[in-house]
């Protein structure tokens, strides 16, 4: 591991010791921010990766989710760049992907048939709670109800 990833993931502990109702959006976006700029060179890929503008927007999203702030989240994506990346970057442009058609579903619209037709078949991912997601979980409900279980 290297030093950089060691102080990464101090920061992450740091950020996940603290109550989000005392956080305001913009001070967990320094601290993200910070964490960037402490990247040395030999994590130049990664540190391109999240200076993207989706991934920002990636970023603030799911700290709005976490916040409880999910029709904020879902305006914070519905502009992102995805097509612009997703060659460069595609793990990272799902995941951003995923996280907008999830929260679209998630209030009971249809999230756009063309982002998730841009995902893998066999996708999974964990929502900002830790709840394993899917594929599946965008897919119209089986028993008639709004929202994926």
């Amino acid at each position: 591991m290297t030093p950089s990833d060691q102080k990464l993931l101090a920061e992450e502990a740091a950020l996940r010791s603290f109550d989000a109702e005392q956080i305001t959006v913009r001070a967990l976006l320094d601290r993200l921010e910070s964490c960037l700029d402490n990247l040395s060179d030999e994590d130049l890929p990664w540190k391109e990766a999240f200076q993207q503008e989706w991934s920002v927007l990636y970023q603030r999203a799911e700290i709005l989710c976490k916040m409880g702030k999910f029709s904020d989240a879902i305006e914070t994506l519905r502009n992102a760049p995805f097509a612009t990346e997703i060659d460069a970057f595609p793990a990272l442009t799902y995941e951003a992907i995923f996280l907008y058609c999830y929260l679209l579903k998630r209030s009971g619209r249809e999230p756009p048939p063309n982002l998730v037709a841009a995902l893998p078949e066999d996708f999974v991912t964990r929502t900002w709670d830790g709840k394993k997601v899917g594929i599946a979980d965008l897919s119209p409900p089986a028993n008639g109800s709004t929202t994926p279980a």
